[in-house]
């Protein structure tokens, strides 16, 4: 099964500018070229307890835990120390994708994200509160035997230790609009306590 590593994070507006060069110019391209990682997914939140969601797809969760990838964690850039002090609030999770309804790329996107217990099925009734031709893909994300607060040089510099979510529900959409109705319909649907319903539209899609 895909693997996933999502990220949820704040950033301090200090470094706006230097957290958005990094993150294009050095961060992804440094991720992409780990072997294993397919895809990286950059979005700014619409609507959501973080303002950033971040998410890697990887050949299997494995690819997390393989020397290749731990060394970029041991080994921090000079860059990424200097703004890794900056993130905040950060939710750090790694997931197998148990569940995958197309394959498009939207340019928004509803997540909800599980600190307790983990989805196992589409929420169709919530889904229903969309025209069908704005769902782009829906997916599910559980945890990953990985899925565990990391301790490493890199996790380090950052301000406080992360949290990790439990699993998520991704659905993308075409438009904004759609998100912010789907955003609704699920925070009426999944109200329960541990269940963090964000929207954000895409600042980037890059690949292999």
């Amino acid at each position: 099964m895909n693997g996933i590593l999502a990220v949820w994070n704040d950033r301090s507006e200090a470094v706006k500018l230097d957290y958005e060069r990094w993150y294009m110019n050095e961060h992804i391209p440094e991720r992409l070229a780990v072997p294993g990682f397919r895809t990286a997914r950059r979005y700014e939140a619409i609507e959501a307890d973080r303002a950033f969601f971040t998410y890697y797809e990887v050949d299997s969760p494995d690819v997390l835990v393989d020397p290749a990838y731990t060394a970029r964690l041991a080994n921090p850039t000079p860059l990424t120390r200097s703004i890794m002090p900056h993130f905040y609030r950060m939710v750090r999770s790694v997931f197998v994708e148990i569940v995958r309804e197309g394959g498009g790329i939207g340019g928004a996107l509803v997540v909800a994200r599980y600190m307790n217990g983990a989805p196992t099925s589409l929420p169709r009734a919530a889904l229903e509160a969309v025209d069908r031709s704005e769902i782009v893909s829906a997916k599910i994300w559980q945890p990953a035997p990985a899925n565990v607060c990391t301790d490493t040089p890199e996790s380090r510099t950052r301000p406080e230790p992360d949290a990790v979510a439990s699993g998520a529900i991704v659905v993308e959409t075409a438009r904004e609009a759609a998100a912010l109705a789907l955003a609704t319909s699920l925070n009426r649907k999944l109200s329960k306590a541990g269940v963090s319903i964000g929207c954000y539209r895409l600042l980037c899609a890059n690949s292999n």
